[in-house]
């Protein structure tokens, strides 16, 4: 009796899937949601216009880099220096900016809303009509920065540093002041301890602010709307009231 083997062969195929990369490299007008720029040197780089949803910049140099209009939504900023940057008009919604430094950086129309700036250093920046309302900035660093028109109603600003800070415009020997645009909204702030020494506050509505042991040494306050305001144990060296309303201030009598 004969056996028959039979073989069977069974032929696999197999299919392979190359995935090309996306170059990230720093380039305006592109999609560079997701990439990694941590640690990296981006000084005088333009990412004007460009998509970086998600990027990573922990502690990159991006001095003078260029973010005009770019979406920076949810990207990870943590300890980035951007000295003298512009973010003009860039989407910072829900952004880490913790630790970062945005000394002399250009943050008009900037949307912040839901950012970290928890340690974040604001030197001399443009703030100008910065929506900071109910933010936690405590202690931070507002040194020369303009604030003009920002809203930071509710805000608290415990132990910050405003020294020589613009939170309205300031003209000497003038009874005009500032247009409505200029007069930051600090309703409700908590400024206990700050410093504002030489701040311009000029027409600035500090109603109902906590102002209690808050340094205003030489501080313009001309026009301000401080009805309500706690001004107990603030220092009020020169600081100048022309035309404030004081109707209802604790702590201090005019």
């Amino acid at each position: 009796m004969t056996t028959a083997e039979t073989t069977t062969t069974t032929t696999t195929t197999t299919t392979t899937t190359t995935t090309v990369a996306r170059r990230c490299i720093s380039e305006p007008y592109v999609d560079l949601s997701g990439c990694d720029f941590s640690g990296g040197d981006y000084t005088g780089h333009d990412f004007s216009g460009a998509n970086l949803w998600d990027a990573n910049f922990t502690g990159a140099n991006l001095t003078e880099a260029y973010f005009w209009n770019a979406n920076l939504t949810g990207a990870n900023l943590t300890g980035a220096n951007f000295l003298e940057a512009n973010l003009t008009g860039a989407n910072l919604t829900g952004a880490n900016l913790t630790g970062a430094n945005l000394t002399g950086v250009d943050l008009t129309e900037t949307h912040l809303r839901g950012a970290n700036l928890r340690g974040a250093i604001f030197i001399e920046t443009d703030l100008s009509l910065a929506d900071l309302a109910h933010y936690d900035l405590q202690g931070m660093t507002f040194t020369g920065a303009s604030l003009t028109g920002a809203n930071l109603t509710g805000a608290n600003l415990t132990g910050a540093n405003l020294i020589g800070a613009y939170l309205g415009e300031y003209k000497e020997n003038s009874n005009v002041c500032c247009s409505p645009a200029t007069r930051a909204n600090l309703t409700g702030a908590n400024l206990t301890g700050a410093i504002l020494t030489g701040a311009y506050l000029s027409e600035a509505n500090l109603t109902g602010a906590n102002l209690r042991g808050a340094d205003l040494t030489r501080a313009y306050l001309t026009g301000a709307d401080l009805t309500g305001a706690d001004l107990t144990n603030a220092i009020l060296t020169g600081t100048k009231f022309n035309r404030a309303n004081l109707d209802r201030v604790i702590g201090y009598q005019p």
